[in-house]
């Protein structure tokens, strides 16, 4: 066998002495794209965490009871939920159909309302103004914070 005095050329597993200048070898392009459509996610879930714990915290005041209580924490984290994947459907079709994505974001928080109004209320037995109202607030606070992530 014969012995290579060159070594191994490594450049992040990819030999780009092999590739065509015409061919990307996607190394770099990718790393960009990959942190580009997380980076904004993840200023958004933290974003909402906060305002649904700030928020929260407020509405404790006046729903003070144990009820109350377990309402806030459901629809806390029912809105986080919510938010959260309503972003990421605005942010896959924002290049594409802006108007689209916002309109199934929109649905979907009120289809939320209105089978979180069935479930928690009626069906968990909670009490309503506490789990509608918090859900509300929490909803609407958010998405406020989303039309400005949504342009990162």
């Amino acid at each position: 066998m014969a012995v290579d005095s060159g070594g191994v050329r490594r450049s992040g597993g990819v030999d780009l002495l092999d590739v065509s200048p015409g061919v990307s070898a996607g190394t770099a392009k990718a790393a960009r794209l990959g942190e580009g459509a997380v980076k904004p996610i993840l200023w958004f879930a933290a974003a909402v965490t906060v305002i649904v714990v700030v928020s929260g915290a407020l509405l404790a005041i006046p729903f003070s009871s144990a009820g109350d209580r377990l309402a806030l924490g459901a629809s806390a984290a029912v809105a986080v939920v919510v938010q959260l994947f309503a972003f990421a459907i605005a942010r896959v079709t924002a290049k594409s159909n802006f108007f689209a994505g916002w309109t199934i974001g929109v649905l979907l928080r009120f289809a939320t309302v209105i089978v979180y109004g069935f479930v928690a209320v009626k069906g968990l037995a909670m009490p309503a103004p506490a789990a509608l109202i918090s859900l509300v607030i929490f909803l609407f606070l958010t998405m406020l914070v989303e039309t400005k992530l949504l342009a990162l």
